[in-house]
């Protein structure tokens, strides 16, 4: 089967997560549907979406004024990636696992 992803996409205006149940935004909710239904098994969020870049930047092109974040997490335990899209740009953050120095003041 390959490797799998876990997605989650989520979208922001002015920094606040949108409603996309509110009959204002059925546009962008129906084009979001559209795009994960090629892709998306039912009932889980694993999947190939080798083309999610192309994808997004199109779909974050026609409506310049939110912001797609797009989590994905990896079958690797160290496979964690966050792309943000903004009017067919795109930002890429790995994740950074940093565990502390051993400190015994702080055992209890």
């Amino acid at each position: 089967m390959g490797y799998v992803t876990d997605y989650t996409i989520s979208v922001l205006f002015g920094g606040d997560k949108l409603n996309l149940d509110s009959p204002y935004n059925q546009p962008l909710s129906m084009d979001l549907h559209k795009l994960c239904s090629k892709y998306f098994v039912l009932g889980t969020n694993l999947i190939q979406w080798r083309s999610r870049q192309p994808d997004m930047r199109d779909l974050s092109t026609k409506y310049p004024h939110l912001l797609f974040v797009l989590d994905m997490r990896g079958e690797a335990a160290d496979d964690w990636v966050r792309e943000y899209y903004q009017d067919g740009r795109m930002q890429v953050e790995k994740a950074e696992v940093i565990i502390g120095d051993f400190d015994p003041s702080l055992l209890k």
